[in-house]
């Protein structure tokens, strides 16, 4: 068997470790080895420039779990292959590609681990020599009570429906296209409500309908180009809920919400400009901030509960959706419906600085 090195594999070690004294990942299939000192020597002795013969036993093994990648022309080793070419071609830089492989998740479900006893403050001062004391602003425009009204939301009204109109607000004001204008090549730059890393915003929103009013249930996918929902796939209640919960790793209260929006970056585009750059990835993690937030107030605005979570089961996204997540994968999701009557208020008390005393 011909076989060379990945590129693409994180080695820890792990000397205490039944098994093994390192941990290999695979950037290329997900998956973690662990590896005796005696391996890691052989597989670091596999050049990862060029193919080079073995016969040994374990080859074929490291080959499966993406640590060596062959010539051969089964359609894993081929697919594997493609991988770890694409990697290098497409311009992730290494540290930012093991961080977000490594955190994908597939199949998990969400678990709450106890508080700890002795919480860290919530609030602190800084070390400074003393305090200059800023006069207390207080605003009154719609802009100003948007801001104090947004809330997480995590109770819906079960017999609520979010209206086509408010739909077709939250995709057009915080996803959509106001605006373009084209750089020195000529190439368009869009302009949304929300900024974006080199102007390419390369985020994608794929809409799962739960109770939109006169909308069929199912997954879509937003077109920024039309201002249009492109039909991926219809669904009736049981399973637009069931596939929302895996997506969500399990939160199943966040099933009962009216609309999800399953947020995608295409990476590709963001390496187009900004190639072997650990500073892209960092970059669309805050674009991702960005928008959240905008959604949040166009949500509250609009009336609705909006919420976002960044544990969802990304493998399970890309291979539903048909991703290459190597181009184009899952980040996050979005949420949004009509409140229940009796959610809680998470915070009905008002802070004012310098008066308000807080134990922790």
């Amino acid at each position: 068997m011909n076989v060379r090195r990945s590129a693409h594999v994180v080695l820890t070690w792990h000397p205490s470790r039944a098994g093994g004294d390192a941990e290999a990942f695979s950037l290329l299939t997900g998956e973690r080895v662990a590896l005796t000192k005696a391996r890691v020597a052989e597989l670091l002795a596999i050049p990862d420039g060029e193919f080079v013969a073995r016969d040994d036993d374990w080859v074929e093994d490291l080959c499966h779990a993406g640590l060596l990648v062959s010539d051969s022309t089964d359609r894993r080793s081929t697919v594997l292959r493609r991988r770890d070419e694409a990697l290098g071609e497409l311009g992730w830089d290494f540290e930012s590609a093991a961080f977000h492989f490594e955190k994908r998740l597939e199949g998990a479900r969400m678990t709450l681990a106890a508080p700890a006893e002795s919480p860290v403050p919530a609030l602190r001062d800084g070390p400074g020599i003393g305090q200059v004391h800023l006069p207390l602003v207080e605003r009154d425009s719609e802009f100003y009570r948007v801001l104090l009204r947004r809330r997480t939301q995590r109770e819906f009204d079960p017999n609520g429906e979010v209206t086509p109109g408010q739909l077709s607000v939250l995709l057009r004001y915080v996803w959509g296209a106001h605006a373009y204008g084209r750089n020195d090549r000529g190439d368009p730059l869009l302009a949304k409500t929300s900024p974006s890393g080199g102007s390419l915003h390369p985020l994608e929103v794929y809409p799962l309908l739960l109770n939109v009013e006169s909308a069929e249930r199912g997954l879509y996918h937003y077109s920024v180009r039309s201002h249009a929902l492109d039909v991926l796939e219809h669904l009736d209640a049981a399973a637009a809920r069931d596939l929302a919960e895996t997506f969500l790793a399990g939160q199943a209260w966040l099933t009962k919400a009216h609309v999800l929006f399953v947020l995608t970056a295409r990476f590709e585009r963001m390496h187009s400009k900004y190639r072997n750059n650990v500073g892209a990835y960092q970059a669309l993690l805050i674009e991702l901030g960005h928008f959240s937030q905008t959604f949040y107030l166009v949500a509250t605005e609009l009336g609705l509960g909006p919420f976002v979570t960044s544990l969802v089961n990304h493998a399970d996204i890309d291979r539903h959706l048909g991703l290459d997540p190597y181009r184009e994968g899952a980040l996050a999701i979005c949420g949004c419906g009509v409140p229940a009557a009796d959610a809680p208020v998470l915070h009905p008390e008002p802070f004012v600085p310098r008066e308000t005393e807080l134990d922790a």
